[in-house]
């Protein structure tokens, strides 16, 4: 077995030297050609293949770059949007900041500011707000009756229960909130306000000899322990005056719109 496997070496190194000889001398030369020639459409074939998978290879690195950048700067855009919102959520309340200061410059009035941290009413059918929740309680000083208002000195609504950190505040469209009332340049108690279907202000219980008519200025008549007089809470719009009755009505244009309130301040008696 040995001398088997032995004779099949020397045969095949004679055979690889003597096909190595040949080519050296080019008798080989047209077997080769020919089985060069043959040979040529599957090397072509095989790198085509090699090609193609190199390019599809490419093109799908490429495409996980692309959306590799796509996804950073989609990144790098939300950022700075979230950061945009963010400074102008700071510039509308400095701007709001502002304007209390001015009015409380102008006014002697103590007050509280306060954010607006939730809408009491979102699911009113009607879509306006009627209540609001404010971020200041009774560890700050306040207490039910307290008149709320806005940058502009505009009663927004009055104090309707009061927690350690947080209050309700019943907006003036509200039917609950009711406000002892005046005409500016009046000197007497001309009726009571309330809310009307969330969407104006209705002032009752006036007598009829009071003069009263449309775009007259409707102020706190300071007939309340807590409420201080002169503070605006809306425009008269026009008026109800039956002859047989002893009371007349008006109804109100509210003078803010309160479903944008952010910060608002706690008038303190």
């Amino acid at each position: 077995m040995t001398g088997l496997i032995k004779k099949y070496i020397v045969y095949t190194a004679v055979l690889i030297g003597l096909l190595v000889f040949l080519h050296a001398i080019g008798a080989l030369r047209p077997a080769e050609q020919y089985l060069s020639r043959g040979l040529n459409p599957l090397l072509a074939t095989i790198y085509s293949w090699g090609t193609n998978i190199n390019v599809a290879f490419d093109e799908q690195t490429g495409k996980a770059d692309l959306w590799q950048q796509i996804n950073d700067l989609q990144a790098e855009t939300n950022q700075l949007i979230s950061k945009n919102a963010e400074l102008k959520a700071v510039e509308e309340e400095n701007a709001i900041l502002r304007e209390y200061l001015n009015f409380f410059n102008d006014h002697s009035y103590e007050h509280i500011l306060s954010r607006v941290i939730s809408r009491g009413d979102i699911t009113n059918v009607i879509g306006r707000t009627e209540s609001i929740l404010i971020d200041k309680g009774s560890t700050d000083g306040l207490r039910i009756g307290l008149a709320v208002v806005d940058e502009q000195g505009i009663v927004v609504g009055k104090v309707a229960a009061v927690k350690e950190a947080s209050s309700l505040v019943r907006l003036v469209n509200n039917q609950q909130c009711k406000l002892a009332a005046g005409i500016l340049g009046s000197e007497a108690t001309n009726g009571i306000t309330e809310g009307e279907l969330g969407l104006t202000i209705k002032m009752n219980f006036i007598f009829q000899e009071v003069e009263i008519k449309k775009d007259d200025i409707v102020i706190t008549s300071g007939l309340e322990e807590t409420i201080p007089r002169g503070l605006v809470i809306g425009k008269v719009s026009d008026v109800n005056k039956e002859n047989n009755e002893l009371w007349q009505s008006a109804h109100l244009i509210p003078l803010m719109n309160t479903n944008n309130l952010l910060i608002v301040s706690i008038i303190k008696p």
